[in-house]
């Protein structure tokens, strides 16, 4: 399933101990206000989210592709991600406990002198639990 986000947000997971997936793995439900920073994003990002069977177990792969305009500080902690698509519904990516985004940024050079050079920011997860919508 394909989502296109408008805005993407990170914070450190740890400000997220409160949060509470419900119980039908779908939605999660956040106490306090969390400290989110905003990413400049160009264009709309994309969400990819699939799931697979293994042994028994259900293994949730959601993936975020979005374009930079420049390079972001990444921390070397664990961060969560809050999406917000078109359609304005809210996703949380990761929260307090593992696991957590693996985030991957990388530069994009054109072949050409007309070209756009932009970062590629790329946030996967994996997980018994998926991209859960936030609950207000």
């Amino acid at each position: 399933m394909n989502r296109y986000i408008k805005k993407v947000e990170w914070c450190d997971a740890r400000h997220l101990y409160l949060a509470v997936p419900l119980t039908d793995n779908i939605h999660v439900y956040c106490v306090d206000y969390m400290p989110y920073e905003e990413l400049p994003i160009v264009g709309l990002a994309s969400l990819e989210v699939s799931d697979a069977v293994n042994e028994g177990l259900r293994i949730w792969t959601s993936k975020l592709t979005a374009t930079l305009p420049e390079r972001p500080d990444v921390p070397n902690t664990a961060i969560s991600l809050r999406l917000t698509a078109t359609d304005g519904t809210v996703y949380l990516m990761g929260f307090g406990k593992r696991p957590h985004p693996k985030i991957t940024v990388s530069d994009m050079h054109p072949s050409n002198a007309s070209g756009l050079c932009a970062c590629c920011f790329q946030a996967e997860l994996k997980g018994p639990i998926p991209t859960l919508t936030l609950c207000s």
